[in-house]
């Protein structure tokens, strides 16, 4: 049977015993029906993967006691943010989703000209609250140690903000027909370490938007010939860029076991 693995929030100390949530509780107990002094796989979301051993006591409650360090992740010799115009609900969910599994480290959420989802300010914090959280389940599905940064829902201005410093900064779009990402990526995984991609919302960006990313040093990249759904042509983007890089299949990359 494969390893548990659940998220502790860090810090972690080896000898400790932590606690469950009740969701956690009851995954081990209902659902894997795990016997006291099993082992149970921790990691903390910041690059540290721990051994621990599931207790049981006698009224019932549960805890893990951490035994050892097992495996810490390295600094990344390339780094890929997104910048994800706001969608509907349920395919914004998809996108943190896929690219927490892609590797992808901040997302940068935003409302663009033509975002159809335009939450109110005071909602937006819940929403990043549950893609953190939907970005959390992720991580420990696909085995990875850390977390992707999900910032506040911003604007254009913020956009730009987190892309300076990027050596490539990439913007898609569907009318960009000579300058493909394929031939651009390639140029990429030779000349930097980073990559800061712009996905657009359903409707797309507008002319002035696409301009305003010009003038600020982005680089316009279509696809090809087909119109993709926003939430395809985001995943297919990550998946591209990863594979250029040599990062889609090679998991253990960046990372070293512990000694300990």
């Amino acid at each position: 049977m494969t390893r548990p693995r659940l998220f502790i929030p860090p810090p972690v100390e080896v000898g400790r015993v932590y606690e469950l949530s009740p969701s956690q509780t009851h995954y081990l107990l209902h659902v894997l029906r795990l016997s006291k002094g099993e082992e149970v796989i921790l990691f903390d979301g910041q690059g540290k993967e721990y051994q621990s051993q599931f207790l049981k006591n006698p009224s019932g409650k549960v805890s893990v006691k951490v035994i050892s360090l097992i495996k810490e992740t390295t600094s990344p010799d390339f780094t890929l943010f997104l910048a994800q115009a706001l969608i509907r609900s349920a395919k914004m969910d998809i996108i943190l989703q896929k690219a927490t599994e892609l590797g992808v480290k901040c997302v940068v959420p935003f409302i663009s000209e033509r975002s159809v989802s335009r939450p109110e300010e005071k909602k937006t914090e819940l929403k990043r609250l549950r893609w953190l959280k939907i970005a959390t389940e992720a991580a420990r599905q696909s085995h990875r140690l850390d977390i992707p940064e999900i910032l506040p829902v911003g604007s254009w201005p913020d956009v730009f903000a987190v892309a300076e410093g990027f050596g490539r900064k990439l913007m898609l779009w569907e009318r960009e027909k000579e300058h493909l990402l394929r031939d651009v990526i390639k140029e990429s995984a030779e000349s930097g370490s980073g990559i800061f991609v712009v996905v657009g919302p359903e409707g797309g960006f507008t002319e002035m938007e696409i301009n305003a990313a010009k003038d600020r040093g982005f680089q316009i990249v279509g696809l090809g010939d087909r119109i993709l759904r926003t939430e395809t042509a985001t995943i297919v983007t990550l998946a591209l860029i990863q594979y250029a890089w040599g990062n889609l299949f090679h998991s253990g990359k960046g990372s070293k076991q512990s000694d300990t």
